[in-house]
């Protein structure tokens, strides 16, 4: 189960613990959406990982430079990770 605190909207599940921001971006994993491949977690490691749920989580919103953190929004195959 994961500790992250649930935002406004139920589906999105912003960083525990920390603001969720990494530089200027805003990172968020809409849950319904995440398949639990593990791209983002292999594009940037330092925050990105998968729980036993097999949903992705932000571990650390500035774990990796900005550009690993788009590459792995970008690598999502199912579009769950939102940067803003």
């Amino acid at each position: 189960t994961s500790t992250s605190t649930v935002s406004a909207s139920a589906h999105r599940r912003p960083c525990p613990s920390c603001s969720g921001r990494t530089g200027a971006v805003q990172i968020e994993i809409i849950t319904e959406r995440c398949m639990g491949s593990g791209n983002c977690a292999f594009w940037a490691p330092g925050t990105f990982d998968i729980g036993d749920d097999n949903v992705a989580f932000v571990i650390d919103p500035a774990g990796d430079p900005e550009d690993k953190v788009r590459n792995a929004a970008d690598g999502c195959p199912t579009q769950a990770i939102v940067l803003s």
